[in-house]
């Protein structure tokens, strides 16, 4: 056996086994191969196993993630792992085909609410650059600005903390940011190490809320900036 097979074997049996035990890393390891179908959404099957087809799920997880992660937690919660696996499944959250030997609930159930927020935020990117296009497009006159500083609140979790974006001669509440952004108006970066990165709108808990497109579920790179005056 060569040294570079012998190392391949290692590095995807190191891989197997991170996403064997870490749901998170599972759904991002799903999310980064190619899916059987080009849609976010796989079709829904129809119901009863056909030539060992799994039934189809209980019910559209990304219609519940809709109402917030909470409300689809709780209904997940009242499915057994063979529902769930129904659910993993129908959407092709198993692409690296692990998931189908998982026995624990709690595991099924975390990756779907991973997977479903990792594709519903690159939807809400997706729809936010076709807003932008479109009003470019019909001579709109948004602006794209800098964030150089932010106000933040006293509250521990980090999703809550922003109240407020800057920047030269401007100033936005979170709520007056969001609301910019999901209409195809101003649009906003953050400059780091050289590069520019969009701040994007964001959903945790069924709350909104504004982070760079590099960071990961905390606000990261926002909260690094210096207090607006």
């Amino acid at each position: 056996m060569s040294e570079v097979t012998r190392s391949l074997r290692q590095l995807f049996g190191a891989v197997l086994k991170e996403a064997e035990e870490n749901p998170g890393f599972a759904a991002k390891l799903a999310a980064a191969l190619p899916q059987t179908a080009p849609s976010i959404r796989a079709p829904r099957k129809v119901a009863g196993r056909t030539h060992g087809r799994r039934k189809a799920g209980a019910f559209d997880p990304f219609a519940a993630y809709a109402e917030g992660e909470a409300a689809l937690r709780r209904r997940l919660e009242q499915l057994d792992v063979e529902r769930l696996r129904d659910i993993v499944a129908e959407h092709g959250m198993d692409a690296a085909r692990l998931a189908m030997k998982w026995k624990s609930a709690d595991r099924l159930v975390q990756l779907i609410i991973d997977s479903v927020s990792q594709r519903s935020s690159k939807g809400d990117a997706f729809r936010g650059s076709a807003l932008r296009m479109a009003n470019h497009a019909g001579g709109s006159k948004g602006m794209r600005r800098q964030v150089t500083c932010i106000n933040k609140s006293q509250r521990y979790n980090p999703h809550e903390r922003i109240q407020s974006i800057g920047g030269s001669g401007w100033k936005r509440t979170e709520t007056q940011a969001i609301s910019e952004i999901e209409a195809g108006n101003d649009s906003y970066y953050v400059s780091r190490g050289g590069a520019n990165v969009d701040v994007i709108v964001a959903t945790h808990m069924g709350r909104k809320y504004l982070k760079t497109r590099n960071d990961g579920v905390s606000p990261d790179n926002l909260l690094a900036l210096p207090e607006c005056p």
